[in-house]
């Protein structure tokens, strides 16, 4: 019987990104305007792929890691990123998927308006979220559930061989001895696509049904 490459899940430092030109840096800590977010994951919970978005008789319903975070980015009607915020949201095993507020703080510059909106979380295409969104300052807002598209194992808001490259590496199927796979701590870990602790058959499935998205928003 062929033995499955299990995952110790750690904590990995991540590589700040960059804070664009007159985006507005919220202060960390809860209260000011928040983002009640209610997000499926792909391959996760109630939600199926991209390729059938809401058949997940194949997804996993007790993923492994019940917190994920979360990034919340806003643009004007041009746009352009004017602000930006981070947090967590967690897994609802009753809605199967995961829900949390995101704050922005309370020292921002921007107005209460209507802009668009994107989310992004490791491992996942960033996605914008339908239409425009009407944000009031102060308050929580409460913003449409959407789907994320996993696969994204690199972190560039890709899907490609890049990351199907990581993922094998990763896998079972690992043909360099895991080499390509441990040059990154957090690879092995987002490599598990459906989260049950195993990089698999499951999960390289999954990817392939997720490759006719392949740029995040």
């Amino acid at each position: 019987q062929e033995a499955q490459l299990r995952i110790t899940y750690t904590t990995a430092a991540s590589t700040p990104t960059p804070t664009p030109t007159g985006v507005v840096t919220p202060t960390p800590g809860g209260g000011g305007t928040q983002f009640a977010l209610s997000i499926g994951l792909d391959g996760i919970g109630s939600v199926g792929d991209n390729a059938t978005p809401n058949d997940s008789s194949g997804s996993n319903k007790n993923p492994v890691r019940t917190t994920r975070n979360a990034v919340v980015q806003i643009y004007n009607a041009t746009n352009n990123l004017v602000a930006s915020a981070s947090g967590t949201i967690a897994y609802n095993s009753t809605q199967g998927i995961f829900i949390g507020n995101v704050s922005l703080g309370t020292n921002t510059d921007i107005q209460s308006g209507s802009f668009i909106v994107k989310v992004k979380s490791d491992g996942y295409l960033k996605r914008r979220i339908p239409g425009i969104q009407t944000i009031v300052l102060g308050q929580v807002n409460t913003m449409p559930q959407i789907n994320l598209v996993t696969g994204d194992v690199n972190g560039d808001n890709a899907i490609n061989i890049l990351d199907y490259n990581i993922l094998i590496s990763c896998s079972i199927f690992s043909t360099d001895n895991h080499a390509t796979c441990n040059q990154n701590t957090a690879y092995a870990t987002l490599s598990d696509l459906d989260d049950n602790g195993a990089v698999n058959q499951f999960d390289y499935n999954l990817f392939l049904r997720e490759l006719s998205v392949q740029n995040g928003d």
